[in-house]
């Protein structure tokens, strides 16, 4: 994407993901959460991305409302390797948005924990991807 004076450039991965009803959650968290995305990630793929940022689009067709999550692919990486380990394999990620306006990523997550995230109780500072939610400013001040 450039600015209007075509000056400066800002290149995205967008990833997209239809919203997932979590079943296999409690009623309590299901209610909770706006949205909901799955992906699958390759480690060498985020590593090697010439993209600027990622940008994860998650619809809730539910709330009829989209969020994003903007993120640096560096940063997306250290995240991803600190909460499911450096693999050759397919990383699963959960991206959880929830009606309180939170992010997580709640792969593997006990059920005590995704009650926890669900009430605003939960605290893990890999996990948590709130700061990325919606966040334009970045990519804004990158094209100013």
């Amino acid at each position: 994407m450039t600015n209007p004076t075509n000056a400066k450039a800002v290149s995205l991965q967008v990833k997209f993901s239809k919203d997932f009803n979590p079943t296999h959650c409690s009623i309590l968290v299901q209610t909770r959460l706006m949205a909901f995305g799955w992906w699958t990630h390759q480690e060498k793929k985020v590593k090697d991305s010439p993209a600027d940022f990622w940008v994860f689009v998650v619809p809730s067709f539910t709330e009829h409302e989209t969020s994003f999550v903007v993120i640096l692919p560096t940063e997306l990486l250290r995240r991803l390797r600190r909460i499911h380990g450096k693999t050759s394999k397919p990383i699963h990620s959960y991206l959880w948005v929830t009606k309180s306006g939170r992010c997580w990523e709640a792969r593997g997550l006990p059920n005590a924990d995704q009650k926890m995230l669900a009430l605003d109780r939960f605290t893990d500072e890999d996990r948590d991807f709130t700061p990325f939610l919606n966040a334009w400013g970045e990519i804004e001040r990158r094209m100013k």
